[in-house]
């Protein structure tokens, strides 16, 4: 080892003699060249005397010297080995046929002093490694390789359990790669600047970066946490790896990668995440907008600040606590939309467990609950591509009001777009009529399935939609839609829009809607398969209304078929128009309210009002009477 040395302008690194040498004012400091682990054992060993448990965890050993395609230097490394090193000014490189790839070693530092910036230039060589098993604290440094140059990698090593690794300069190796290691934190301070073609580094603690950043590829490792507090841009994939991740912009990706974060989770506050493959944390997540390529997994809870509309976008996204957006104060609930492949709603692994965007509850500053929020899965233009299984509830209504007399904010919204299957199987609410919770206004509910085969749109027995209101709110009904492009709508579930419309419509030329044991409530409700051979099959249940009940099968060869004992309840218009209503044999339709049913068809299939007495079929309670299909009104 020799004594400390100060780099001044005119040193030199000699490294073409056997052993090879560094001019320090004249004065030349002998090293060595290290040939390799075969040759020379480990390189721990041969730069530093011994091997640190930081050297071990790091596989020092299998990495000194190779580069990227794991290639070892044919003629060695030269190396030098100083009890402290201080670079206040850029030596030169005498190559001379010796070895191109360099190693400069401080025992107790590696630092500078240099009040001015200054550059030094690798070009002439293939590789430069830094090391010290002190502290590593580099200021005005401007390292530079012209592109093309054959300059491969710079590595800034600090190896010791104490001390601490602090950059301040700018390094500017287009081709090149960075490496830094580091079992203390790594500061890349405000003043940094770097731009290389990859970029690895690794810390035992923290990860900081607060200087421009841009590289092709970036992988971090902490065992603790890596923090962004400047917007490294760009970046072309970005792997990174720790306990918690935090930053303060967004973070944007061009070319992929991945976050794999522990419990502590990641924070970006109510930035924007956006170009990664995977995303994926044990803990709780705070993003703005988050776009991912495969794979989004949040374990704890994925929040807001405040800030709204938030889109989470990924071929999966999984949510284990749910989507809890719940209004702050007594404000509107979260405003949501969620882009995926296919979205499963439920407990269980790939699941969202539930998802709540209800208002904010009132106290005795705001009395009344907010209004409830919005859930948007695909959209028309960007459907969800596969199904939609919703096995876990969703509420978007309208917050608790502090006193059970009043009526609070307005209804939320789900909408709901897929080319597969979109099948409920649990609660979805959009307003409510509890006394603690009354909204002023109904909320708005809407599914549409491009399928044109099989099943498009299916409620289970199990399933509730619910747009629900009070007889005293003031404000409007609310909405639920049903659409299909031909695959079959099975209703079997409750679905109820208070004082509002419930329309269900199949326009593909065979599609079928079939209710069994269905309850649908609402001031209007319209039933209808409209395409030239559609069919509308109603099988136990009942239909109830305040306004109007219309069930179509409205094309040349359309038919609605009642195959069970049926209900029409509410003091409603109630009219059947299809090219052939048939009620099955023994089967009754039970007509309530103050007027019989028009039914308007070509094909009266059933006995009595008007039937051709083709089936023992009848309109029982007010019953029915029977006109052309021509002078049907419109649906």
């Amino acid at each position: 080892m020799n004594t400390a040395v100060t780099v001044t302008s005119g040193d030199s690194f000699h490294g073409y003699r056997a052993t090879p040498q560094f001019d320090i004012a004249g004065k030349k400091y002998d090293g060595a060249i290290y040939s390799g682990p075969t040759a020379d054992g480990p390189a721990s060993y041969f730069l530093f005397g011994t091997e640190s448990a930081y050297d071990a965890a790091r596989l020092f050993d299998g990495k000194f010297g190779f580069d990227l395609d794991n290639a070892f230097p044919t003629q060695g490394v030269a190396t030098y080995r100083f009890s402290s090193v201080t670079i206040n000014s850029a030596p030169t490189f005498n190559i001379n046929g010796g070895p191109l790839d360099f190693a400069v070693v401080g025992d107790t530092s590696v630092s500078t002093a240099a009040a001015s910036p200054f550059t030094w230039d690798l070009s002439s060589i293939h590789s430069l490694t830094l090391a010290t098993s002190g502290t590593f604290n580099i200021g005005n440094i401007y390292f530079s390789a012209a592109a093309g140059s054959g300059f491969d990698r710079l590595a800034l090593y600090q190896r010791g359990s104490t001390g601490a690794f602090n950059y301040n300069g700018q390094i500017n190796l287009p081709t090149g790669t960075l490496m830094i290691d580091a079992p203390a934190n790594v500061s890349l301070g405000g003043s940094s600047s770097i731009n290389v073609d990859k970029a690895v580094i690794n810390s035992g603690q923290t990860i900081n970066l607060s200087g421009s950043l841009s590289t092709n590829l970036l992988q971090l490792w902490a065992q603790s946490s890596i923090q962004f507090k400047a917007k490294p841009t760009p970046i072309g994939a970005l792997f990174a790896y720790a306990s918690n991740l935090t930053s303060t912009t967004d973070i944007t990706v061009l070319n992929g990668g991945e976050l794999v974060i522990g419990s502590g989770g990641i924070d970006l506050k109510d930035n924007n995440l956006s170009g990664l493959d995977n995303v994926v944390t044990d803990g709780d997540m705070y993003v703005g907008d988050a776009t991912v390529n495969n794979r989004f997994y949040v374990g704890g809870t994925l929040q807001s600040r405040g800030v709204m509309p938030h889109t989470f976008s990924a071929f999966s996204i999984e949510l284990p606590l749910g989507l809890n957006f719940v209004g702050k104060g007594n404000a509107i609930g979260g405003t949501v939309t969620l882009n995926a492949n296919s979205l499963l709603f439920a407990s269980g692994p790939g699941g969202i467990n539930g998802v709540n965007l209800d208002g904010g509850a009132g106290d005795l500053l705001g009395l009344a609950g907010g209004s409830g929020g919005t859930l948007t899965l695909g959209s028309d233009a960007t459907p969800i591509a596969g199904d939609v299984t919703v096995n876990a509830p969703i509420s978007a209504t309208t917050g608790a009001n502090a006193l059970s007399i009043l009526t609070g904010g307005n209804g939320g919204t789900f909408n709901a777009t897929a080319n597969g299957t979109v099948a409920v199987n649990s609660t979805i609410k959009v307003s409510d009529s509890a006394a603690t919770k009354r909204s002023s206004s109904g909320g708005k509910l809407a599914i549409t399935s491009n399928k044109t085969t099989g099943t498009a749109i299916s409620v289970s027995s199990s399933a509730q939609l619910l747009s629900l209101l009070s007889a005293s709110a003031p404000g409007a009904g609310g909405t639920i839609k049903f659409t299909s492009a031909g695959g079959a709508i099975n209703v079997n579930g409750t679905v109820r829009a208070d004082k509002g419309t419930v329309e269900i419509a199949n326009t593909g030329t065979g599609g079928n809607v079939n209710l069994t044991n269905a309850t649908l409530s609402a001031d209007t409700v319209k039933a209808g398969a409209l395409g030239s051979n559609g069919t509308l099959n109603v099988g136990g249940g009942t239909i109830s209304a305040d306004s109007t009940i219309k069930l179509y099968a409205g094309g040349s060869n359309g038919q609605v078929n009642f195959t069970d004992n049926v209900t029409l309840s509410g003091n409603s218009l109630k009219i059947i128009a299809a090219d052939a209503v048939t009620v099955f044999n023994g089967k009754v339709v039970t007509v309530q309210g103050n007027s019989p049913a028009s039914v308007f068809t070509n094909n009266p299939n059933y006995t009595g009002s008007g039937g051709n007495g083709s089936t023992t079929g009848t309109f029982g309670g007010q019953g029915a009477t029977t006109q052309a299909l021509s002078s049907a009104p419109g649906f």
